[in-house]
């Protein structure tokens, strides 16, 4: 079997944390290596709890075959974490997918330079004007324009780069076969044949879901060097982009909106919060662009796909080191028997508020963790 037949194996036991999954194969050298290991194994190394051992030893490969056929059928792509076409920039985030599937160019994947666009589903006149105006502003450039597909700001600001000779990449919250959002397949058609892709983590069939938005928006962000935020209300979704964005240490930018529109809460918190100001949006491109090439660029060395590395000896397990991971899984343990706030994970974790606040992003923008409307996480 090829290695994109074990991913599939792999992914479909279940595990949200694609991090998880990279680091079990690193212990294990290979995905095929996961698959040949007994139940000793699996459990010695520490990284797997007992319903997905049991997943694990079944060995049951039926669902593979299925969702190749399906993909066959989609004209879709597969494209796992260690393939050449895998984005640079997405390696980087704490919870890079495991397998992205692909329909239209995996070369746009590869393109180093990506802006996202986020914002309201309901834009009004003026936010339907400036995403349009911002996504052809940076194709202009040679930027990608990364949208998330959905009606209003994010779809305007496709179109905008489309209409500009530009290309989009348009990440998908479903299968690359649901018809969501409702009435996209204009767009996802224009995107196609101007050379751009369209991509999701969930396998086919997978239909929209509330929970999924925010695993969407954390590979918005994780594509681009700047998100640019246009219109958002106090509980917009583009907020989770805007948190993955300034989590991941991307640059972030906000479109100042009328103090009384509902859609300017979200968006002018940002920039109270110290987002980037786009008041002249031709000017912010530009010097955006000069921006990058003023940059010192460094060997791009971090951004491969890591060796795959023999186990380590005496079967020491690899949760014992302080991984990202692992910190994450201390965090959420904590939070097991109740919600509790940062300050009091602070206390019981013995780190800075800092890291505590840095590291409960992630997790909520991962969909790990909930922030309550008291200000307490939870489950």
């Amino acid at each position: 079997m090829h290695r994109a037949e074990y991913l599939l194996w792999l992914k479909h036991m279940g595990i949200a944390s694609g991090g998880k999954l990279i680091e079990a194969i690193e212990y294990f050298s290979s995905p095929e290596e996961i698959y040949n290991a007994d139940k000793e194994a699996l459990t010695e190394c520490g990284m797997f709890n007992e319903k997905e051992i049991a997943y694990l030893e079944k060995k049951d490969m039926s669902f593979v075959a299925g969702e190749i056929e399906r993909c066959n059928r989609e004209r879709c792509y597969l494209v796992d974490y260690y393939s050449k076409f895998y984005p640079k920039a997405l390696r980087e985030i704490p919870e890079p997918p495991l397998m992205l599937y692909v329909k239209g160019s995996r070369e746009a994947l590869m393109k180093a330079d990506m802006v996202t666009v986020a914002g309201s589903r309901s834009s009004d006149a003026y936010g339907v004007s400036v995403a349009t105006s911002i996504g052809s502003a940076f194709a202009s450039k040679g930027e990608v324009i990364v949208s998330g597909m959905a009606h209003g700001v994010d779809s305007s600001a496709a179109m905008g780069a489309i209409n500009s000779g530009g290309t989009v990449i348009g990440v998908l919250c479903s299968g690359m076969d649901v018809d969501y959002p409702k009435g996209s397949e204009h767009l996802r058609e224009k995107i196609i044949s101007s050379g751009g892709a369209l991509i999701t983590e969930f396998e086919m069939g997978t239909p929209a879901q509330s929970g999924y938005f925010h695993l969407r928006n954390r590979i918005m962000a994780g594509l681009s060097g700047l998100t640019v935020i246009v219109q958002a209300g106090e509980k917009s979704g583009a907020l989770i982009t805007a948190k993955a964005a300034k989590a991941y240490s991307r640059r972030l930018a906000a479109v100042p909106n009328p103090i009384d529109s509902a859609m300017s809460i979200g968006v002018n918190s940002l920039i109270a919060d110290g987002a980037e100001v786009i008041y002249d949006i031709d000017k912010f491109a530009d010097d955006y662009a000069d921006d990058k090439k003023s940059e010192v660029k460094e060997p791009d060395t971090k951004k491969e796909p890591p060796a795959v590395k023999a186990k380590p000896s005496g079967k020491k397990a690899v949760s014992e080191g302080n991984t990202e991971s692992d910190n994450m899984m201390e965090l959420i343990s904590y939070l097991k028997d109740e919600p509790l706030t940062p300050s009091e994970l602070s206390e019981k974790s013995g780190r800075s508020m800092k890291w505590v606040n840095s590291t409960l992003i992630i997790l909520e923008v991962s969909g790990r963790v909930k922030l309550l409307p008291d200000g307490r996480y939870g489950l």
